[in-house]
């Protein structure tokens, strides 16, 4: 503890013993609304300053404060607040009490200053707790919750029969007072009636008990637009509205459904796997596959012509076989006009024989054939096999 901690310490205790009379709190009130209770007081002294005193409150019935023993029960000890809460002391309602409060500085204590209060009596009485508005078809129906005690409950089991409600409510408009009506009621449950429809109501609602002529306050306004019948040529219009709608969206739909489920181009009777014929292939139709391109080119098919074995030519003298072969001209060799200018087979057409054979699978060794000359229709086998050799 510094120096000047301990001067201001010795400066308190002197002003305390050296005061004959202790100043004592003054101008005491009690704070209530329900059953929440506050004692309230002043204590203004020059000097020390307030926060070195305390202070301590109590309470006892006003029965017993002419008994020689009281039994007074302290609420707030030794606590730097001018104020008090009795709220959790359980006070009866209806019974009448004595609070007193004192100071304290430095082991000395003033004189007791002291109130009575009767919370039936005295206390403020508070609004609804709750306030709630519905709205209907030219009414409103208003719910209202009983004001609550500091154990929240209704003030009702308090205060009954005598409470009951002032509801005022008017149109909404920037003038509460102009055109407002009231009603008073004890229920909680209230319906306002033959309003005027598609208009907007304010409600506010205060309690009252009459007993000792207790007031609350009103509860926050509360603002709704009812509602009301709806005018026929509204419904009729809107009736109208909505078959145009429906008529529209089922022109627009049919034709859609109608290209969807029964398209105007039908799909091969081959494309429909469930009406093939049996033992149709359609796999083919099931596989995707690259594109291939096809190209087709006509065939011409002969029928195989195997010549008949000719016998051999009897052997000329005169026949030159070698210069036969390397003209390739068919001669007898002395003159060919006794003939009639018949070609000549014993020499090149051998050959042209031979090559035929190996290619129509005849055997190498029958090169030796022979034709009658002169014959039209040997001579038309002859051509044809040419033609398909040239083939």
């Amino acid at each position: 503890m510094n120096a000047v901690s301990v001067v201001f310490l010795l400066a308190v205790i002197s002003f305390c013993e050296g005061s004959a009379i202790f100043p004592s709190p003054h101008n005491l009130a009690v704070q209530s609304l329900n059953t929440q209770y506050i004692l309230k007081w002043q204590w203004e002294p020059q000097t020390p300053p307030s926060q070195s005193v305390t202070f301590t409150a109590q309470y006892l019935h006003k029965f017993k404060i002419k008994r020689k023993k009281q039994d007074w029960k302290s609420v707030c000890n030794a606590t730097l607040d001018t104020q008090c809460d009795f709220s959790l002391a359980q006070l009866h309602y209806q019974g009448t009490y004595v609070f007193r409060v004192k100071a304290d500085c430095a082991g000395e204590s003033s004189e007791w200053a002291q109130t009575e209060f009767c919370p039936d009596q005295d206390a403020n009485l508070g609004p609804p707790s709750k306030l709630q508005v519905f709205r209907g078809n030219g009414l409103l129906r208003i719910l209202i919750s009983d004001p609550l005690n500091s154990n929240n409950k209704s003030m009702r089991e308090i205060l009954l029969p005598s409470l009951y409600f002032y509801i005022q409510y008017w149109k909404h408009s920037e003038n509460l007072v102009e055109g407002s009506q009231f009603l008073t009621t004890s229920n909680n449950d209230v319906t306002l009636v033959d309003l005027q429809s598609w208009t907007t109501y304010c409600v506010r609602v205060r309690c009252h008990f009459d007993f000792y002529n207790k007031t609350s306050h009103f509860s926050p306004v509360v603002c709704v637009k009812i509602e009301g019948q709806i005018p026929i040529w509204l419904v009729i219009l809107a009736s109208c509205l909505v078959l145009a709608a429906l008529t529209f969206g089922l022109y627009r739909c049919i034709p859609l459904f109608k290209s969807t489920f029964f398209p105007s181009t039908q799909l091969p009777a081959s494309m429909y796997l469930c009406t093939a014929e049996p033992g149709l292939d359609l796999s083919h139709l099931l596989a995707i596959e690259a594109q291939v391109d096809v190209f087709c080119e006509k065939l011409e098919v002969h029928p195989k012509v195997v010549p008949p074995e000719m016998p051999p030519l009897p052997h000329s003298p005169g026949h030159s076989h070698e210069g036969s072969c390397d003209s390739g001209m068919y001669s007898n060799g002395e003159g060919s006009g006794e003939q009639g200018g018949a070609p000549d087979w014993t020499g090149g057409s051998l050959d042209l024989l031979g090559v035929i054979s190996e290619s129509m699978g005849v055997a190498s060794g029958q090169t030796g054939v022979a034709t009658k000359q002169g014959n039209p229709a040997e001579s038309g086998v002859d051509s044809g096999i040419g033609r398909m050799v040239a083939v």
